[in-house]
């Protein structure tokens, strides 16, 4: 049951209305990096400037997708399943990077690749994992831990 003032009284601090004045603090989680590719000698530098928070879910959707290829190609059982997993794979990991990095750049990076998702994978995985993915992860356990305190509130 909901006490007097809802659902924005369980999402406020304790004390938010007993009339004093407060200033609620919010802190978004942006990524703001740069992620230079050599391309022969010529240097591409891509911003990636993205809220944590916001891409979540996607992120995790796109993961996902990533392992079924994985899984897929694991399991194949002549070229035929393996080349459909490998396009699994390449659609996968354009949407990852879709993710990451936005459309238009993605395009660029995929120009700069030929197309070629695996070893476009392999060279910016490791930006990726080392610093796109601990951030995520960061706003998945903020996420977390404010769903506890909200359900602790609630059940009260």
């Amino acid at each position: 049951m909901r006490t007097k003032g809802g659902l924005l009284r369980e999402l406020l601090p304790r004390g938010a209305f007993n009339g004093r004045s407060f200033m609620y603090q919010v802190k978004r989680s942006r990524i703001v990096e740069q992620l230079e590719i050599d391309d022969n000698g010529k240097k591409v530098v891509l911003d990636v400037d993205i809220s944590a928070d916001a891409i979540l879910s996607q992120y995790t959707k796109a993961q996902y997708a990533i392992a079924q290829a994985q899984q897929a190609a694991q399991k194949a059982k002549d070229d035929k399943d393996l080349q459909a997993s490998e396009e699994a794979m390449g659609n996968a990991i354009i949407g990852l990077f879709k993710v990451v990095f936005g459309e238009k750049q993605t395009d660029q990076i995929l120009q700069i690749y030929d197309n070629r998702a695996l070893e476009m994978l392999g060279d910016i995985a490791p930006f990726i994992a080392e610093v796109i993915a601990p951030r995520v992860q960061e706003a998945q356990q903020r996420i977390q831990e404010r769903y506890k305190q909200v359900s602790k509130r609630g059940g009260k």
